[in-house]
């Protein structure tokens, strides 16, 4: 009887650091701005919830469900991407760094989330660096610095995809298609990252008089 002692004790402390977590003061805080958001979307703007429901109850399940699990497992693949830099930049340091396990990773990136989607100016961001230097015992500057090379990598990976998407491709037949990688629509202005009239002058080049043809038809 004296050796489960100890355990019970522990499981009442587990319980009650969850429920000081649950009730803790930045967690209602959310869920009330949650809260009032929805309210707020509610009543002030024009929604036809005859539609809404309509469509909820016309959706294919199974399609929700693999779109669902493709959605949160690209959170996954996120959590391990942010250790992975966490481990590189923590090489450097002399001390030993306590690093949070992907799970945690994942519980903190999905929180910064939610933060993102109810407050302005992407402070999920910040309040994400908070939470990970509260539990790898590092500065915030230190923190945020691998959340901006996580940011980094991501612009460069939708730079490239962007600049290659629409990049012409010669067949056999010697027609010129554009690859359509992605589904996101160029923006139309001088500031575009690919310069749209470089990829006609490419087009131009493996099909002479192709685009004059078809200008004059």
């Amino acid at each position: 009887m004296e050796n489960q002692q100890p355990s019970t004790e522990g499981g009442e402390a587990i319980h009650a650091g969850l429920r000081g977590r649950v009730f803790s003061v930045p967690t209602l805080v959310s869920i009330a701005i949650a809260v009032a958001s929805i309210v707020f979307m509610a009543t002030q703007f024009d929604f036809n919830w005859s539609e809404t429901v309509e469509s909820v109850w016309t959706m294919s399940l199974w399609q929700y469900f693999v779109a669902f699990l493709l959605h949160y497992s690209g959170f996954v693949l996120r959590a391990a991407r942010w250790k992975l830099l966490v481990e590189n930049a923590s090489r450097m340091e002399t001390n030993v760094v306590r690093l949070p396990s992907i799970p945690r990773l994942l519980q903190i990136i999905l929180i910064s989330w939610f933060v993102n989607s109810v407050v302005w100016l992407r402070l999920g961001d910040a309040y994400r660096a908070y939470l990970f230097s509260a539990q790898a015992a590092r500065g915030f500057s230190w923190s945020l610095g691998t959340i901006l090379a996580e940011r980094i990598l991501d612009i460069t990976a939708i730079t490239v995809l962007r600049c290659t998407s629409n990049s012409p491709t010669r067949v056999g037949s010697g027609q010129v298609i554009s690859t359509k990688l992605l589904a996101t629509k160029m923006p139309d202005n001088s500031n575009d990252i690919c310069d749209v009239g470089e990829r006609q002058r490419a087009q131009d080049r493996l099909v002479p008089g192709k685009s004059v043809q078809a200008s004059n038809g």
